[in-house]
């Protein structure tokens, strides 16, 4: 799972109008000083500003990148991955309207397309990912400092209000994850995966259920 929290490049999909999921999404990433290529996607194009920094919206995803994060119409996000799976690694999916409010159908075809393409997805219905020791910042929740503490959450409001009670105690953070309905990868897999990270010292998840007991306590 490097790919999600050391990407190289990242796609924002979204409107980017300000104030909107997408752009609070793609400001946090330019701000917090991620080196790596971003780009931003809307069938609308044109460009968006941020901090005095123009950045080209492209039309829709035409190379290759590590991790595509989507806030889109939850409707649209399965006929999207089938579009971009060839030219991403994993999808954070912000979008809600999944299996949380009943619509498990459009949540089974979410992860059907993304199997088909060999798609890792975080979500749907989920805050977003940091990586911070890769200056990574894929959420619209408040950035943190660079420190040892992995904050795995799957609800996104406890998440939020965690990160902004560690920056008040001066907790640094090496990564951060919202995982929302947990359709493809787990809590399960998060742990498992910053139990191996070196640059995380101390675990903590929040977790509203687990979706394989036996595979957590492994």
């Amino acid at each position: 799972m490097d790919f999600f929290f050391y990407p190289s490049s990242v796609a924002v999909f979204g409107s980017f109008k300000k104030g909107a999921i997408a752009y609070e999404i793609l400001r946090n990433i330019v701000e917090g000083g991620f080196k790596g290529e971003t780009v931003p996607v809307n069938p609308k194009g044109g460009e968006v500003e941020i901090e005095g920094k123009k950045l080209k919206v492209a039309e829709k995803l035409e190379k290759d990148v590590d991790v595509a994060i989507i806030a889109i119409p939850a409707k649209l996000v399965p006929p999207l991955i089938e579009e971009i799976g060839d030219k991403v690694k994993g999808a954070v999916v912000i979008s809600a309207g999944f299996s949380e409010t009943g619509n498990t159908e459009l949540e089974r075809e979410l992860i059907e397309k993304a199997r088909e393409k060999g798609v890792r997805i975080i979500g749907p219905n989920c805050a977003g990912i940091f990586g911070v020791h890769a200056d990574f910042f894929g959420s619209f929740e408040v950035r943190v400092k660079k420190g040892g503490l992995a904050l795995i959450s799957q609800s996104g409001a406890f998440g939020g209000a965690a990160l902004a009670m560690g920056n008040e105690e001066g907790i640094g953070f090496s990564a951060f994850v919202s995982y929302g309905n947990a359709a493809d990868l787990t809590e399960s897999d998060f742990l498992r995966y910053f139990a191996n990270d070196e640059n995380t010292k101390v675990i903590a998840l929040y977790i509203e259920g687990v979706k394989d007991g036996k595979k957590f306590v492994e």
